[in-house]
């Protein structure tokens, strides 16, 4: 059955996105290391694999916004490696994730699949408040919940 499943995942439309970030996923190492997280942070890491969070390209992409651009970043479109990387007005929050996960900052297979870096992409994610009126605070959450 594990194999069957594999074999699907690889034929469908979604793969060719996820396996840029993670190309052993569905595996056991996505697994161990979602399996402390609850819904909304296993959301935040699961949805820039497949394209579906919540800025502005995507819901562009389905009719709920009026432009797919940056709010901060003229005519540049408002994507999870736009907000993770290149966004000007989160400069100052990137460099805390920078100073914690030194180089492999950039790197979205890293802080998105490395249970040691994914405490620091929520801090990250949580310090820009791009998704909080979506998910609250997912950075106390984590640390309660798995800092301990």
């Amino acid at each position: 059955m594990r194999q069957e499943t594999k074999a699907w995942w690889k034929k469908s439309k979604r793969y060719k996105q996820i396996k840029f970030i993670d190309s052993s996923f569905p595996s056991s190492k996505y697994i161990q290391a979602t399996s402390s997280l609850n819904h909304r942070q296993t959301s935040i890491l699961m949805q820039p694999q497949t394209g579906h969070i919540p800025l502005n390209g995507h819901l562009f992409h389905i009719n709920k916004t009026n432009s797919p651009h940056c709010n901060h970043c003229p005519n540049v479109v408002e994507d999870m490696p736009h907000l993770l990387f290149h966004c000007n007005k989160y400069v100052i929050q990137r460099h805390g994730l920078v100073m914690t996960v030194k180089r492999k900052a950039f790197n979205s297979n890293h802080i998105l699949t490395n249970p040691a870096a994914i405490c620091h992409t929520f801090n990250f994610v949580n310090s820009t408040r791009r998704l909080r009126h979506i998910y609250s605070d997912i950075s106390t959450e984590l640390m309660d919940e798995n800092m301990h």
